[in-house]
């Protein structure tokens, strides 16, 4: 089995998730900032990135433009060749894809756009966006 590893914000959200997969052999958690430059990990070492809200934050947060274009450049770094960074989030094409889609990045981006299913009526209604948008980078060798 390889190696997983998830890359946390918060170190009160690494205690707890060792905590709770204890019994799983191969995960590993590390609290790091995506947003700062970096040199923690080593370039090309994941095979998959999977982000579920992450940019999404990043991009409602202060200085997000400055913030998001650093963290899809440590995700493309770390990336490796023929790898994936899935990338799921609320946010349209149009506000993504100025991140994802840099000249510099050697990858292919692939949208997705996923209806959104609810039985809760209040959620529908506070919720205007009917969809999610799943933003699949993958990169070349």
């Amino acid at each position: 089995m390889k190696e997983v590893r998830s890359l946390i914000g918060f170190n009160v959200l690494v205690e707890e998730m060792k905590e709770r997969n204890s019994h799983l052999d191969d995960m590993d958690y590390v609290e790091m900032d995506l947003t700062e430059p970096m040199d923690l990990l080593d370039s090309d070492s994941f095979t998959c990135i999977i982000d579920k809200g992450t940019l999404d934050s990043v991009a409602c947060s202060e200085q997000y433009s400055q913030r998001a274009k650093q963290m899809v450049e440590n995700v493309h770094r770390i990336l490796a060749p023929g790898g994936s960074y899935i990338c799921v989030s609320y946010a349209r094409p149009e506000t993504r894809l100025i991140y994802l889609k840099d000249p510099n990045f050697k990858w292919k981006v692939d949208t997705n756009k996923i209806a959104k299913k609810s039985s809760i009526e209040l959620f529908e209604r506070l919720d205007q966006e009917q969809f999610y948008y799943v933003y699949i980078c993958t990169k070349n060798y």
